[in-house]
């Protein structure tokens, strides 16, 4: 009995504070909430369809609260078309005309796609081409090249032979040979 006495509400000696809104909050017609009614996807299939009620749904009395008929409707024409252009459409599918230009555009697309691989093949051809040329080239001139520095470098040899020859023959065979001279050796320089 006891905690029930102390669970009673002591009675309220001031009145509550009056709330004043903001000059945004009173621009508002409609407060925004932390959670929102519906998920992005349940509004993203169903907004296209909001609209406002008609007599032919079988309403017996319209009442618009904060706006006219004709603004409520144009209200909520413009918030359709805002969430047109800023939300995902869960539930849209192409029509007819996107899927024949879509296949359209897929054909010529291929047909340039492999227009571009031919050029890139034949331009890599032409380049492995001319590589093979100049490696060939190249090979060619430094087989002349070598060719000339060996017969150059046998010239240089017969030269040197001739000349080494020349060198060790006695002087005796310049003149006329070994029959002139025969048996005969050469006479010593004496010193002076």
């Amino acid at each position: 009995e006891e905690e029930a006495v102390e669970e009673e509400p002591e009675p309220m000696e001031e009145e509550p504070p009056t709330v004043e809104l903001t000059p945004e909050e009173k621009e508002l017609t409609f407060r925004k909430k932390p959670i929102p009614d519906l998920t992005e996807y349940v509004l993203g299939t169903t907004f296209l369809k909001f609209t406002l009620p008609e007599k032919e749904e079988g309403f017996d009395e319209f009442r618009y609260e904060w706006s006219k008929e004709a603004q409520s409707k144009e209200y909520i024409k413009q918030w359709v078309q805002h969430r047109k252009t800023t939300m995902r459409i869960e539930d849209l599918q192409p029509g007819e005309w996107f899927q024949t230009t879509w296949k359209e555009w897929q054909k010529t697309l291929s047909v340039w796609h492999s227009k571009q691989n031919q050029y890139k093949a034949s331009v890599a051809k032409k380049a492995v081409e001319k590589a093979a040329r100049q490696a060939k080239r190249a090979a060619i001139k430094e087989a002349k090249a070598k060719a000339a520095a060996v017969r150059a470098h046998n010239r240089e040899a017969v030269k040197a032979a001739a000349a080494k020859a020349m060198a060790v023959k006695p002087p005796s065979m310049e003149e006329g040979g070994e029959e002139a001279g025969e048996g005969e050796k050469p006479q010593e320089e004496q010193p002076q």
